[in-house]
């Protein structure tokens, strides 16, 4: 019982995460970049992931690789997946990424696995969850395991939206008076 006390503290355990956590919405049009990184990777060979967004609000711009696995030598990247770019009013569009490495070991520590890229749509008036799905890391013998922690983001508002912005767009403005008259006839 001592013994697995005292090594309790030296296991790690992987996470992967949304770096910022926190973002301030940028004005609509502006890009902003988020980094998937890991904490406490013990032989990481290769991962994949479903990001869940919000695309009435935000567009997927583009996706990298990270610099993490590449440590180690060459890798091979998916080029990202992306599904329900178009849907609805309050549909959820997914970006699936993968990147395995080409031989060798696995690489420990922490690190940037990718960077995505989205630009803004429409200005957000409550917060916006950037959530993970099917989060998967693999070791050299492709054995799949989920990490311990995964933690997502959100988009928070950059301004105090007004009462008189009908439109949610950031601003009070003449096209707010259009749609105010349009319901009186």
């Amino acid at each position: 019982i001592l013994i697995i006390c005292w090594l309790t503290p030296f296991v790690s355990a992987e996470t992967v995460l949304i770096d910022p956590p926190e973002i301030k919405s940028p004005e609509v049009g502006q890009t902003f970049t988020l980094k998937i990184q890991v904490e406490g990777a013990k032989g990481l060979f290769g991962f994949e992931f479903d990001l869940k967004y919000t695309p009435e609000f935000l567009k997927f711009v583009g996706a990298t690789e990270g610099d993490f696995l590449q440590k180690a030598g060459q890798t091979f990247a998916v080029s990202p997946i992306v599904f329900g770019e178009k849907p609805k009013d309050g549909g959820t569009g997914t970006i699936r990424m993968g990147v395995r490495r080409l031989g060798g070991s696995g690489v420990d520590g922490n690190g940037v696995l990718a960077q995505v890229e989205f630009e803004v749509q429409k200005a957000v008036s409550k917060p916006l969850v950037l959530e993970f799905k099917n989060v998967s890391l693999f070791d050299a013998q492709a054995n799949k395991k989920a990490p311990e922690k995964i933690v997502g983001a959100k988009i928070t508002p950059s301004q105090n939206l007004t009462s008189w912005d009908v439109n949610k767009d950031g601003g009070g403005n003449v096209l707010d008076l259009v749609i105010v008259a349009s319901q009186f006839g």
